[in-house]
């Protein structure tokens, strides 16, 4: 059997969602890539190796058939939005840890917890509802497994 790898995007201020997505999806059968220093967690680096870190990840994102972005509350940082577009940009598949669910426009979560089907303009995700896009005002975090 081949097994989907998926890399873990996201602020690495949510260590314990990385840990927990992490162990979640490696029982579902997954090869997961997490990253290997938490840098919002307390890990130090000079700016020379959060260059080398940055392209790791995204070497890590080359490697794997989807991304699964840790989104707690909605949040997306900048690095982690360009790791999103870069994901895209290669064709991978991206899902989100937390979706709304309630627009009129939602998809449905399924397994790849696709959101919704509008492109948002400026927006570099597109495919998700956010508090943080403007295309929708019904945002309301998934609570479960927390």
């Amino acid at each position: 059997m081949k097994y989907p790898v998926v890399t873990l995007c996201g602020s690495t201020r949510f260590k314990e969602d990385f840990e927990r997505v992490n162990r979640d999806l490696t029982l579902l059968g997954n090869i997961v890539i997490s990253v290997g220093a938490f840098g919002h967690a307390g890990d130090t680096f000079t700016e020379e190796q959060k260059v080398m870190l940055d392209d790791i990840h995204k070497q890590k994102i080359d490697m794997a058939d989807a991304i699964y972005v840790i989104n707690r509350d909605g949040y997306i940082g900048e690095s982690t939005k360009s790791e999103i577009k870069y994901a895209y940009e290669h064709n991978k598949k991206v899902i989100y840890m937390e979706t709304c669910g309630q627009c009129s426009h939602y998809l449905g979560g399924g397994d790849w917890n696709l959101c919704c089907d509008l492109k948002h303009e400026g927006y570099p995700c597109g495919f998700l509802c956010y508090k943080y896009t403007p295309a929708c005002d019904k945002y309301n975090a998934r609570v479960a497994n927390r």
